[in-house]
């Protein structure tokens, strides 16, 4: 009688840098879920790039916790794109079927893992992508909830194929990322940031077939540091400038996106107006998060690059 087959292998991998308590909470909710699957073996596979280590002690409880293991990684890289590539190595090296990415501060949905899977084995997609919701910490002061800085990644039709993804919340087959070594993250890219959307462009073009699961949210948890005013103009300023550079590098032409930057600060300028003539409360915060955008592309095409710190 021949022996029943082990079930296929699914690595979780997830990067992370000097996030401990966010890093423990999703372990234990990866935890959680591995009880309940039938279909898959779950291990897990984190790549710490701080370069003091500091992610090992937290997984030194969930040692036994994952029955296709629990893979630690330290390239202490500096840079997110050499990061993710090692979790991609070091995950085919674990002997994966699937892949799944998930940030170190974010938290799956209760069936995250098996929506994910359902909607792969209903597409037969090589790559699944889900939503990605923001939850504000609770003395996060009420204008970032109330003024659309959050959430800003687009939700699309449950099981249609989307322009891009987000690193995120992420399952991709295995075999495809071992037949396809040249699509991995650009380390040019791991300072800058972008590296996700270069990487997704770099998937669609090598001809995969990516799926929407929109019943497979995953939540990161917004810390209270991020929630200031300034961060919020930072990042939405770098957010502009990496818009430029993500998409020239997909040549589209330097002065149309020169044009984008423009029209986004007349945007933000007139907000304000348009929304108090009709009624509304101004946002001057966002109508000023909207110029800081606008600013980032076309300083992008004078030269500007703005890491992701």
């Amino acid at each position: 009688m021949n022996p029943t087959p082990p079930l296929p292998l699914l690595v979780v991998a997830v990067c992370t840098y000097r996030r401990n308590h966010p890093l423990r909470a999703l372990l234990t909710a990866l935890e959680a879920q591995a009880a309940s699957l039938t279909t898959v073996r779950l291990g897990v596979s984190v790549v710490d790039d701080s370069p003091e280590g500091m992610a090992r002690p937290v997984l030194e409880p969930f040692a036994d916790s994952f029955v296709g293991g629990l893979r630690y990684s330290n390239p202490a890289s500096g840079n997110i794109s050499t990061a993710r590539n090692t979790a991609i190595e070091t995950s085919l090296d674990m002997g994966a079927d699937w892949v799944m990415f998930i940030d170190d501060d974010c938290l799956p949905s209760e069936r995250w893992i098996a929506e994910m899977l359902a909607m792969q084995a209903r597409t037969g997609a090589d790559l699944i992508t889900g939503p990605v919701e923001d939850i504000a910490h609770p003395a996060a002061p009420n204008w970032l909830t109330e003024q659309p800085f959050l959430n800003q990644i687009a939700e699309y039709t449950d099981g249609e194929e989307p322009p891009y993804g987000t690193t995120a919340n992420v399952l991709i087959s295995a075999e495809w990322l071992a037949k396809n070594p040249e699509v991995r993250f650009r380390s040019d890219f791991g300072d800058l940031g972008g590296e996700d959307m270069v990487w997704f462009h770099a998937t669609r073009a090598a001809g995969i077939v990516h799926r929407y699961a929109l019943a497979a949210p995953v939540f990161e948890q917004v810390p209270l540091e991020r929630s200031s005013f300034g961060y919020q103009l930072r990042k939405k300023l770098w957010f502009g400038n990496t818009m430029y550079v993500t998409n020239a590098d997909h040549g589209e032409s330097l002065n149309r996106l020169f044009l984008r930057g423009a029209k986004y600060v007349v945007n933000g300028l007139l907000r304000p107006v348009k929304r108090l003539r009709g009624g509304e409360t101004p946002q001057w915060r966002y109508a000023a998060a909207m110029v800081a955008i606008g600013v980032g592309l076309m300083a992008g095409r004078f030269g500007v690059r703005l890491d992701h710190h």
